[in-house]
């Protein structure tokens, strides 16, 4: 499951409670614990022991395994789940009204991905990040406690380049490590003066920090990429290779999973966007 949905969704696969997840999660489950059932009643223990695998139980496995793989292959078996279907189309026609409206203004624009989470040590105080909130979503509040970080961090940058910014995309995710992580992508106007926006937005970031951790809240660690070069050695319209990479980054995890989200809360916004 790790390696099928790993290779689907660019920013990896984590496999929570915080996630609502798509019928694919529940039909895998389903297809294996059956099998697994049957090997562990024969087994005579409370779980499979693997070392006692039978040549027949590796083959039962298998074919519960390729089932349900053939099953998530189906072109409309993401409907299974209605309310992730219909998540992701109105996240992709939010998405594709946005991007027309940049069209003409992203032509020559840099393209730079940048990926925020919390400095290793740090992270005691999410509950204090995130406050009070629903019982039943106490497990996403923290990450959407983040994603105010990262939205903090784009108003200063708005501020402080306030002609620069012509578009950005930003979510909230969980990192390999299990802390809240939130990418963020920046359409910015070409760089003037001998400074990237590579070493611009790490610059402004340190500041950022400064003034966090001047009123005690946990500091975050940027890592910045410049998508410009790779995107312009592509074939294609560059209108179309934004589209893609916008769609490789937050529209396609929406057909396995998203944040287990209270009522009326997204996990991703957009330039412009006060939701």
């Amino acid at each position: 499951m790790d390696e099928y949905l790993g290779s689907r969704i660019p920013l990896g696969w984590n496999d929570e409670d915080v996630y609502l997840h798509s019928a694919y999660v529940g039909l895998f489950r389903a297809s294996l614990v059956v099998s697994i059932d049957k090997i562990r009643t024969r087994q005579g223990k409370h779980s499979v022991d693997c070392r006692l695998l039978t040549q027949e139980d590796v083959a039962l496995l298998q074919r519960a395994l390729k089932t349900a793989l053939r099953w998530m292959a189906r072109r409309h078996s993401c409907s299974a789940n209605r309310r992730l279907y219909v998540e992701m189309l109105k996240t992709q026609r939010s998405i594709e009204k946005y991007v027309a409206a940049l069209a003409s203004t992203t032509s020559q624009a840099v393209v730079v991905l940048a990926k925020m989470d919390l400095v290793e040590g740090y992270g005691s105080s999410w509950a204090a990040m995130a406050g009070k909130g629903d019982p039943s979503h106490i497990g996403v509040q923290p990450y959407l406690a983040f994603f105010k970080t990262a939205s903090k961090y784009i108003a200063m940058l708005q501020k402080t380049w306030p002609e620069s910014l012509i578009g950005h995309f930003a979510k909230v995710t969980r990192s390999d490590q299990g802390a809240p992580q939130c990418v963020i992508l920046l359409f910015l106007q070409p760089e003037s003066g001998a400074y990237s926006w590579k070493t611009k937005l790490q610059a402004l970031h340190v500041d950022f920090n400064k003034q966090r951790t001047a009123k005690l809240y946990d500091p975050s660690r940027i890592t910045v990429t410049d998508l410009t070069q790779p995107i312009r050695k592509q074939s294609g319209v560059r209108t179309q290779q934004f589209r893609q990479l916008i769609e490789d980054l937050f529209v396609k995890e929406l057909r396995y999973r998203r944040l287990n989200l209270p009522a009326r809360r997204r996990s991703w916004s957009k330039g412009g966007d006060k939701g």
